[in-house]
């Protein structure tokens, strides 16, 4: 006869398994010295602001490259670069952004994976904007092209949203992704390329530009990384809502317990 006592011992695993993945991102894989890396990934953006804003050599060699893409225009890599101007523009994003972390509520009951997922890849966009403020920088279509895709846009060039934004994405993905980790970097990778070189076509961007995006959000994302590690799950125990999406891991209670805990959604109630 089957030993019966063993259906409830599986039952339970099979229930940490799934509480374990829907609380998987409470802390998140980082390099050890990922303090110094965010830093100076910022320090670099911000010195590079600084000497193309300051050094004009810079800008009129990168207006080459720019120009030499004005020869190859066509209507199918023009119609290919609007395209991917509006799959990541801000409203898309957002939508994007937004629409990933009501699946992980609502749909995965996950709301540490959420949250994790929104903070990391919120910050790689967001810190982009007191930039383009900060240093301004005409978009280089006005002194490189007759007609640019890109002559519409009236904000300053440095550093580009659109790559921040894809970069920011591929983070985030890749922070979510389960398995075959590698490679959604890898395609990711592929995506920020693509972004790049297509805003470089549309005459929005300088080289720079492209650079700086892809290293700000990068070192902004790892920063988030680390400051969600610190002082995510201190902050999230205190909003007792979010039991209600699912479960949120309890503190240890003592320093030899390495079995993960956790608030249940009945336990709250």
């Amino acid at each position: 006869m089957p030993d019966r006592t063993r259906v409830p011992d599986r039952t339970r695993r099979i229930d940490r398994d799934r509480t374990a993945d829907r609380t998987r991102l409470a802390q998140l894989p980082l390099p050890a010295a990922w303090i110094p890396l965010a830093a100076n990934g910022i320090l670099l953006v911000l010195l590079m602001g600084a000497a193309v804003t300051l050094a004009p050599g810079i800008t009129e060699w990168e207006a080459g490259v720019v120009s030499g893409l004005d020869a190859v225009h066509s209507p199918t890599l023009d119609a290919a670069a609007l395209a991917i101007a509006f799959a990541f523009s801000p409203p898309v994003a957002t939508l994007l952004l937004l629409g990933v972390v009501a699946a992980q509520l609502f749909v995965r009951r996950a709301p540490v994976n959420a949250i994790a997922f929104a903070l990391v890849t919120g910050a790689g966009w967001v810190a982009v904007q007191p930039l383009t403020l900060l240093f301004s920088r005409p978009r280089p279509y006005a002194a490189t092209m007759d007609e640019a895709i890109a002559s519409h846009l009236r904000d300053d060039s440095f550093p580009s949203g659109h790559t921040a934004v894809a970069t920011a994405l591929v983070i985030g993905c890749a922070v979510l992704a389960r398995r075959r980790r590698t490679a959604v970097i890898g395609v990711g990778a592929l995506v920020v390329l693509i972004v790049g070189a297509s805003r470089l076509y549309a005459g929005a961007h300088y080289p720079s530009d492209v650079l700086a995006g892809a290293v700000l959000a990068a070192s902004a994302c790892l920063g988030a990384a680390g400051l969600w590690n610190a002082i995510g799950m201190p902050v999230l125990r205190r909003l007792r809502v979010l039991s209600a999406f699912g479960p949120v891991p309890a503190p240890q209670t003592g320093p030899r317990q390495h079995r993960q805990t956790f608030v249940s959604p009945r336990a709250s109630h």
